[in-house]
């Protein structure tokens, strides 16, 4: 009996579908076919400010458990009101290292809820891996939200850069301190 041919195709291991006009609908069909995909590594999907927070809860549902390491959600118009799925996207997805969320709409709410996703994995008895990029700049978190993230990444064994800048957090000693806890 003659073996079985490799197939001609290899699973993806990025997609960059940066800009591309995906809305919460095509978000959502997005969301249903990366269901249960091992090999994709990395998803780019900024520069679609019609994702909204409907598409944002698809991806997030679709990327539960996946091997996915690197998430680009950036200049996707995200909200504050967005934070939980956030949170809820760093738990269910425990490979996810890299984090982008740059030039969005959240603020102190939203970085709350992704300071205590990382603080529960931080305490949890067995973690695999952990985020170790959190990009947030051009957004609107304050002070309170840089205070949660600083305590997050104290807690944190994994992260290594928590990029605040061109945000609305007034105290530089409150950077300067997050910034030290992650190269701790």
């Amino acid at each position: 009996m003659a073996p079985e041919p490799a197939p001609l195709v290899r699973p993806a291991r990025w997609w960059w579908w940066q800009g591309v006009g995906l809305h919460d609908e095509a978000a959502r069909q997005l969301g249903a076919a990366l269901h249960g995909n091992s090999s994709l590594h990395s998803l780019e999907v900024g520069g679609n400010p019609d994702i909204g927070e409907h598409g944002l809860r698809a991806l997030a549902q679709g990327l539960r458990g996946s091997g996915l390491r690197t998430l680009g959600l950036d200049s996707n118009g995200l909200r504050d009101s967005c934070g939980s799925t956030l949170a809820g996207l760093l738990r269910d997805c425990a490979s996810l290292r890299t984090l982008r969320l740059q030039h969005n709409r959240l603020a102190d709410g939203a970085a709350a809820a992704i300071a205590d996703a990382l603080e529960s994995d931080a305490g949890a008895a067995v973690t695999v891996g952990g985020l170790r990029e959190l990009l947030l700049q051009h957004n609107s978190v304050g002070d309170r939200g840089a205070r949660a993230l600083q305590a997050a990444a104290e807690a944190s064994t994994s992260l290594e850069i928590v990029d605040l800048r061109f945000n609305l957090v007034t105290s530089s000693s409150l950077l300067a301190a997050i910034a030290a806890a992650c190269r701790a």
